[in-house]
């Protein structure tokens, strides 16, 4: 029987929630981790986006072709299928995880953005320059 397939990134903020309940749920082998490096552009990459039209990170397929393609659905696939069952307490306020989600607000706009020059030319140096270089020749393929 094949198994679900988690599509993870360790640098996503998105995906550190699902990875949480991952280890903490206990899950072992019941479920395939793949890594999908965000930093390289993986995730835009033509196989990836077959499977996350967004191309975005985390991802679960299940055997039976079922796609859960947020974090808020990744992890309630875990909960509820958690291998030893899984303590379930009073869930988070719906209206905040819907603003946390919502597409104007993003985790990572402080990797990339910059108050001056000196803070822009040392970001584009390091992995947030990286991240962007590479994303970008992935696209112009």
């Amino acid at each position: 029987m094949s198994k679900p397939v988690l599509y993870l990134f360790g640098g996503s903020v998105w995906a550190a929630v699902p990875h949480l309940a991952f280890e903490e749920l206990g899950y072992t082998d019941e479920i395939k981790q793949e890594t999908v490096s965000v930093l390289e552009g993986e995730n835009l990459d033509l196989p990836y986006v077959k499977i996350s039209a967004q191309a975005t990170i985390p991802a679960l397929v299940t055997p039976e072709g079922q796609l859960y393609d947020s974090s808020t659905s990744v992890t309630d696939y875990l909960i509820k299928n958690a291998p030893n069952g899984a303590k379930i307490g009073n869930p988070a306020d719906k209206q905040l995880l819907e603003t946390l989600h919502a597409d104007n607000i993003d985790p990572n706009v402080f990797l990339v953005g910059a108050r001056n020059k000196a803070e822009l030319e040392a970001k584009n140096g390091s992995v947030p320059g990286y991240h962007v270089r590479a994303r970008q020749k992935v696209l112009e393929r």
